[in-house]
């Protein structure tokens, strides 16, 4: 009998420990799992906080110019294949237009320094409505490679949405040529004056960014040749803001041969101030849309701008007919560190 019962103490004990060893190691499973979901936690939000410090850092630098380079090369890829579907021949009597030819010019030097020069070799008219300007680049350093960008090109203060990224290496040369295409609302040789403004970076240090762009004059027909572009007012024209600040010309609406639909406008800024404006919270028959269009534009200085809307977007919300748009029209200081508010107002436009 004694036997039995010291058996059954000592198999009741060995359970106990048992059961304490095991309740121990979910204890420490648990912890473990515990303190390994919170190191990950941690590691997430420290991926996070450094994802978030790292787009603040672009941010901050792409806050530092009007537009970032990334954004020149999407809207230089998406101007150049719209503009293949906007060219037509113009109207007689639209506007002035010299006879198409090629110009010869005589090679100009837009900048020479120890670091580099930019020269403009020639400009061409050619007959596929493109306007060819040829440019040489030359890197003088040793150790650095520079990047050569066309950052505008205006013509008679018009807009040309002429863009051109070049890399150059140490002790290299390069010659590039910058294609204008006309437009159903201009053609390249209405303009006596093109100013093409260079920016030119070290691609190992961005940030420090030169102070002053370079800036040469091209006049394709004679520098007194009279030339000037001037758009003639069109009969379904109608102007949606007039002041200091901005005018804004609606000049037309409609579909392209891709059943893209856009609403074109002419932007005039008559002040002494650069300026951002905004086409936002864009709507077609009564249907929120993601289009919109956002541009800056300097002083006494003009430019077409468009709202594009995709076939897709308006299949998307079947949209056969577009009878009614609506966008929201804002303008702000060209600098992007104010929050100041020059003018917003929102328009509903009958199109059709």
């Amino acid at each position: 009998m004694r036997k039995r019962i010291a058996l059954a103490l000592a198999l009741g004990l060995a359970l106990t420990v048992s059961l304490s060893a095991c309740e121990q190691k979910k204890s420490a499973k648990k912890a473990n799992r515990v303190s390994t979901e919170q190191a990950d936690e941690d590691e997430d939000d420290e991926d996070e906080r450094r994802d978030i410090e790292k787009n603040a850092s672009l941010d901050v630098e792409r806050g530092n110019r009007s537009e970032t380079s990334e954004s020149k090369r999407d809207q230089a890829a998406d101007r150049e294949t719209e503009s293949k579907s906007k060219v037509k021949p113009k109207q007689a009597g639209e506007q002035t237009t010299a006879k198409a030819k090629s110009e010869a010019i005589e090679p100009v030097l837009a900048a020479d320094n120890e670091m580099y020069s930019i020269t403009v070799n020639g400009i061409d008219f050619e007959a596929d409505h493109r306007c060819a300007i040829r440019v040489a680049y030359e890197n003088k350093t040793t150790d650095k490679t520079l990047n050569f960008m066309i950052g505008s090109v205006k013509g008679d203060d018009l807009d040309l949405n002429g863009v051109m990224f070049t890399d150059v290496t140490p002790g290299k040369k390069a010659n590039e040529v910058l294609y204008l295409r006309d437009t159903r609302n201009y053609t390249m040789q209405d303009f006596g004056d093109l100013k093409l403004t260079f920016e030119v970076e070290d691609i190992a240090d961005r940030v420090a960014r030169r102070d002053q762009p370079d800036v040469v004059h091209i006049y394709p027909h004679g520098e007194n040749s009279g030339i000037r572009f001037e758009r003639a007012p069109g009969e379904n024209d109608r102007v949606i803001l007039d002041n200091d600040t901005l005018k804004v010309t609606m000049i037309g609406a409609g579909y392209n041969e891709l059943g893209n639909y856009s609403m074109d406008f002419y932007v005039e800024n008559p002040g002494d101030s650069a300026v951002r404006f905004l086409m936002e919270k864009t709507s077609v028959n009564g249907y929120m849309t993601d289009a919109g269009c956002i541009e800056g534009i300097n002083a006494h200085e003009r430019m077409f701008a468009s709202i594009k809307w995709r076939k897709s977007d308006l299949e998307k919300n079947q949209i056969s007919k577009v009878e009614t748009a609506e966008f929201t029209l804002k303008v702000e200081p060209a600098d992007y560190f104010t929050t100041e508010v020059l003018f917003e107002q929102t328009f509903t436009v009958g199109v059709e």
